[in-house]
């Protein structure tokens, strides 16, 4: 990462075994579904024990557009457990296994979603809040009409 050009914030996902990342004199203890962020300017120490994990690389420009400065630093974590994070792991994963068949505009859609889901996970006002008694997701079809698809989780 040092020698590329620009600034990055990378999402590190544990997907099993143990690592521990240091930066910024934090110190931060990741297992299996857990992650953590870390700032590509700044010197970092990673400990690890049989690892696979996955990278969220993303470069500060695309964070600076969804107010990423706010939340963006290093050493905030995701829990595995949190539901936001369990739908942005699961999101990576198909991503992962789609991402070299997607169209362009697919790409920068994919790309958003992907900036969205983060801030779902990330943001302190989303974590460890109670789930909705129900949660109701409605769209209306372009054509005007009155007619809603809709679907109601309790």
């Amino acid at each position: 990462m040092a020698d590329t050009d620009g600034e990055f914030f990378v999402v590190l996902i544990n997907r099993a075994g143990r690592e521990t990342v240091t930066q910024d004199d934090i110190t931060v203890n990741v297992g299996p579904g857990d992650a953590v962020a870390w700032d590509s300017t700044k010197a970092a120490r990673f400990v690890w024990e049989k690892l696979s994990k996955r990278s969220l690389i993303i470069p500060r420009a695309a964070l600076d557009e969804v107010g990423g400065k706010a939340w963006a630093h290093p050493g905030v974590t995701l829990r595995g457990d949190s539901p936001a994070s369990q739908l942005l792991t699961s999101y990576l994963d198909t991503l992962a296994s789609s991402l070299p068949r997607l169209s362009q505009s697919a790409v920068a859609a994919a790309r958003n979603a992907t900036l969205e889901l983060l801030i779902g996970a990330v943001r302190p006002d989303t974590v460890d809040t109670p789930p909705r008694a129900a949660a109701r997701l409605c769209a209306t079809p372009s054509t005007g009409s009155s007619n809603r698809i809709c679907s109601t989780s309790t």
